[in-house]
């Protein structure tokens, strides 16, 4: 894929240069073309409620195609492959890469925190760069593996559902080894690796997980995510000093109650770690089962961020973690998912695996709102005291 160089944002100026992507790569991409003198025209997002970035107009994709002699640079990782999808459907071929934009010295203070989060870990970027437009090499761009179903918290608008069950347990990690290693022979990568639960700092078997598969080259890069309530334990964190494993812990206010002590044992130990403070959430809305048309169901699943990110639950891969809760729960239809725990082909792995990432749409999205940028913003972890079951 080419790379957006100084040289060619100097034999660009007459064209109009659009950065695709209004994250925290979009915003990376801002401050770094400022760096050499310049500025988007436009910026390109799926979010229509986005209207302005930094003050610049936002397009729709669709809307590409209406602007002529056009420079485009994909600001995005997860979702870069299908962004380089999306453009070639659309006959467009002028793309570039964010390669050099993201290694210039950019003022830290300037960006926000998602955006210094995605400089500090950006992971195997360079190697999703190298196969971008490669259709054969399979990749799974964000795979949210689960380790437990228990969680410290009661938080309302949890995207895990963790108030509706009613019997949460740890997962075994040898059965989950087992299985997810028939996952990793069907695949060439893992962009990113997330560890997660409930709070998976509770399942005390994690680091027999990281040690199995921190030295993976299938495996891009593995954060675990924490709520910010409890530490640790010792065998934990013997395996994470001098390590490449990440800890995203995620700041909710009063209840991370841990915070401040698990920064500061990160910093002795010399482990990995990032703060994140979190303003708000996207709500994915109720588990009844809505009325969407096939069109919009389409619509949906091509704008929402938590589409084709993987969960992998039980020794299934599902395309969706809202599915893969939902189905554990009884409440959405157990559907959209490949079983490892029964054996079968590589071939026949790859062709369901083919099946599950072309999909328009999926099952849970019947029972979904969409989780979508600026769609339905609510306040992050307010917790609970009963199941969500009993309020209805």
């Amino acid at each position: 894929m080419k790379t957006f160089s100084k040289k060619i944002c100097e034999e660009t100026k007459k064209s109009k240069l659009i950065v695709y992507g209004t994250g925290a790569v979009g915003e990376i991409a801002y401050y770094a073309l400022k760096s050499w003198g310049r500025e988007p025209d436009f910026f390109c997002d799926h979010d229509p409620n986005k209207r302005q970035f930094f003050n610049i107009d936002v397009l729709q994709p669709e809307e590409l195609t209406n602007i002529k002699d056009v420079v485009i640079i994909i600001a995005f990782k997860d979702f870069l492959r299908s962004a380089v999808r999306i453009l070639r459907q659309q006959g467009i071929s002028n793309y570039y890469s964010m390669l050099d934009l993201i290694g210039l010295d950019i003022d830290k203070s300037l960006l926000s925190i998602s955006a210094q989060e995605f400089l500090v870990r950006k992971g195997n970027y360079d190697e999703l760069l190298n196969h971008a437009e490669d259709d054969n090499w399979i990749c799974i761009q964000h795979l949210e593996l689960v380790v437990t179903e228990r969680c410290t918290l009661m938080c309302k608008d949890c995207s895990a559902l963790i108030p509706y069950y009613k019997q949460a347990s740890d997962f075994d990690v040898s059965q989950i080894c087992k299985s997810f290693d028939k996952l990793l022979k069907t695949i060439d990568q893992i962009a990113e690796l997330s560890i997660l639960g409930g709070e998976p700092l509770l399942n005390k078997e994690l680091f027999k997980l990281l040690e199995y598969y921190r030295s993976s080259d299938k495996i891009g890069a593995i954060v675990i995510y924490t709520n910010g309530t409890i530490l640790p334990c010792d065998d934990l964190i013997r395996c994470l000093i001098n390590s490449n494993i990440w800890i995203h812990i995620s700041d909710y206010g009063v209840p991370s109650s841990k915070i401040e002590e698990l920064c500061a044992l990160f910093e002795e130990k010399g482990i990995r770690y990032f703060v994140k403070k979190y303003e708000k959430w996207q709500s994915a809305g109720g588990l009844d089962k809505r009325n969407h048309t096939d069109e919009t169901l389409r619509w949906m699943y091509s704008r929402c961020f938590k589409a084709r990110c993987y969960s992998f639950y039980k020794d299934k891969l599902y395309a969706c973690a809202r599915g893969s809760n939902g189905a554990s729960i009884g409440i959405i239809p157990d559907a959209d998912y490949i079983d490892y725990s029964i054996d079968e082909t590589t071939k026949e792995r790859k062709e369901q695996l083919s099946k599950l990432i072309s999909k328009e749409y999926i099952e849970a999205c019947k029972y979904c709102d969409g989780m979508i940028v600026g769609h339905a913003d609510v306040a992050p972890a307010i917790q609970v005291k009963r199941s969500c079951k009993d309020d209805k």
